[in-house]
């Protein structure tokens, strides 16, 4: 006997929710943000660590042309100052939240992350480590007060939250379980 078809399924169209662009000040209170997915490329999804994939063909070392990180549902680029407080994170297909780009000063509190294929909170950029104007650093960023719970459900190797290149980072008081 087979099971019934579901018949609340939804199937997110959207790849990704939005893009903050060099934004000061921007507040997303009280919000739930749901339901997108995340388009691979013809690359595929090859797992490399955190949240970040190998990208282009395999070079003649055996290495390969890059990594890249899991981008958002949420992205924010060169954001400062920007806070995201009791906001609910679910259904997602990436990341939740992605702080890269020079993103500085810039808060996540108080917030719920569940259910998402990827990292709930991403921070900085793996390529950013040799960036030498502090300008474009991603630094100075908060993650306090948050509870993250079955993330990474889809690609195993993704953190609960993860910060890259990034100075003056503050993660605490934050609740993360049931992550592989």
């Amino acid at each position: 006997m087979s099971a019934a078809p579901p018949t609340d399924a939804v199937l997110p169209q959207s790849n990704g929710l939005f893009v903050l662009t060099n934004t000061t000040g921007v507040r997303l209170s009280g919000l739930t943000l749901t339901e997108a997915t995340w388009l691979l490329d013809r690359d595929g999804f090859v797992q490399a660590q955190a949240g970040c994939i190998v990208k282009g063909p395999a070079g003649s070392d055996g290495g390969f042309d890059k990594w890249v990180c899991m981008p958002g549902s949420v992205e924010v680029h060169r954001g400062r100052g920007c806070s995201f407080d009791n906001n609910a994170f679910t259904r997602l297909g990436a990341a939740g939240i992605a702080l890269v780009g020079g993103s500085q000063a810039n808060a996540v509190t108080g917030s719920l992350f569940y259910d998402i294929s990827g990292t709930a909170v991403s921070i900085g950029d793996i390529a950013s480590y040799n960036e030498t104007d502090l300008d474009n650093h991603d630094a100075d960023n908060t993650i306090s007060d948050c509870t993250v719970r079955d993330v990474a459900r889809e690609y195993l190797g993704a953190c609960g939250i993860t910060a890259f290149y990034s100075r003056g980072t503050m993660v605490e008081h934050n609740e993360v379980f049931h992550v592989p």
